[in-house]
């Protein structure tokens, strides 16, 4: 338990984010959404007179994403502001009345609908705030002007005021933005590396996909993000300390890779086609640094049954061999259960009872609910099915994780779920699961 436990938390660099002062995550944001960038801005509090508004004014970063807007104070008090570009009226430079003493570029939200999440940091239901009257959010950047990114935050809010864009407009904005982003060389190591493949890909992690862009040289393989939400702006491995690397599906089409290091952690990058895939897969084996081990199925099953590789170990490789990981919740590592008595104090291990009938699916265990899942394959026009749910879903594997990475913000969400049952309530319900 303690090696799934840290397996996953190693993939999931969001716990980093959650014991920092910095609350923003992807998991924040909407399915299909992008964060590009953000700047730092000043925020006046509404519905306060002027002179109490620069008084309690709020310093903290306004994420510019595809789909919205999202302040994070620099107070972990406050609650994080979220304004969807569909529900704003007005988003623009506001003009000032001529006695205000709020001087300078500011950017003004109008909205009566806005979402407000994780105040004082305490992780609980988003509270969706709609107000009866028009609000006013305004924020004045620092550092930079307005006119620098008004254009870029006016390009998607006018994409959404007609309704919901079309997915091509915001991939050909999300095009245009990554083409404006370089490879910055001087995070490459040694001089004497020599480029040999560079291409934009996914990064995978637990529920969220970080774009960015991968350069290959014959010595490391660097990742860098097209945002800042990552703990380090360039990730960098050593091609020597690679251990293995497998090709995998990932939502159902070949564009998967994962890389294991002998550290024990993982990279999964997703490509845009099976073409770019092959070919950073091709230009990582091509690479003299790169030494990996020798991967013999036959090997591991001798190894297996001699006792010299644990049933855990083992079971984790015939997971990986059929494209599961850690990063990816809908392909996470599957697990029978063995044990049926979670009652006792202490399990008789010599005793059939302790132990599940394996020569049956789980759904099969509870003979009432067999004889309805006969009845309606019976009744059922074809193609006839007897199990309508996947035995694994990103639903059922927070379920589980919950237990072992309570303080990860895409897992204690289901804290209050989990927490009420047990192993043995979920052993009971096991003819409904399934």
């Amino acid at each position: 338990k303690r090696h799934r436990a840290m397996a996953f938390l190693s993939t999931c660099p969001e716990l980093k984010s959650a014991q920092s002062t910095n609350r923003f995550s992807l998991l924040l944001l909407e399915h299909g959404e992008v964060y590009f960038e953000d700047i730092s801005v000043n925020f006046y509090p509404v519905g306060l007179p002027e002179h109490l508004a620069i008084q309690r004014m709020v310093r903290g970063r306004l994420k510019i994403c595809s789909h919205s807007l999202i302040f994070e104070p620099q107070d972990l008090v406050q609650p994080i502001l979220k304004f969807p570009y569909r529900s704003c009226s007005g988003i623009g430079r506001w003009h000032a009345p001529l006695m205000s003493k709020i001087t300078g570029d500011v950017l003004s939200i109008e909205t009566s609908d806005y979402v407000k999440m994780l105040e004082g940091s305490v992780v609980r239901p988003y509270d969706f705030v709609k107000s009866s009257r028009k609000l006013d959010f305004r924020f004045s950047p620092n550092y930079i002007a307005l006119g620098e990114v008004q254009g870029k935050i006016m390009q998607l809010f006018q994409a959404w005021s007609t309704g919901r864009p079309a997915p091509d407009l915001i991939r050909s904005y999300s095009d245009n933005h990554e083409k404006q982003i370089v490879f910055n060389s001087c995070w490459i190591e040694d001089l004497s590396e020599r480029e040999a493949l560079q291409m934009v890909v996914n990064r995978v992690l637990p529920l969220v996909l970080n774009r960015g862009r991968v350069l290959l040289t014959d010595q490391r393989m660097y990742f860098q993000s097209f945002n800042n939400v990552d703990t380090e702006p360039v990730r960098i491995f050593k091609l020597r300390d690679m251990r293995r690397v497998v090709l995998r599906r990932f939502l159902l089409s070949h564009v998967g890779i994962e890389v294991f290091f002998r550290s024990g952690g993982s990279l999964y990058l997703a490509c845009d086609s099976p073409k770019q895939r092959e070919a950073l897969y091709t230009a990582l084996l091509a690479q003299a640094a790169t030494k990996l081990d020798p991967d013999d199925q036959v090997n591991v099953m001798l190894s297996w049954q001699r006792g010299a590789l644990s049933n855990y170990d083992y079971l984790l490789y015939l997971n990986s061999m059929a494209d599961r990981s850690f990063n990816d919740l809908t392909q996470y590592p599957v697990f029978p259960w063995v044990i049926a008595d979670y009652k006792s104090s202490e399990l008789d291990l010599t005793s059939p009872a302790t132990f599940r009938d394996l020569s049956k699916p789980i759904g099969a265990l509870n003979p009432e609910r067999l004889l309805q899942y006969l009845a309606r394959y019976d009744e059922m026009p074809e193609p006839k099915f007897f199990y309508g749910t996947h035995y694994s879903t990103p639903g059922y594997v927070l379920f589980y994780t919950i237990r072992d990475a309570p303080c990860i913000p895409c897992v204690c969400r289901m804290a209050s779920l989990t927490m009420r049952t047990g192993c043995s309530q979920t052993w009971a319900r096991r003819g409904k699961v399934c």
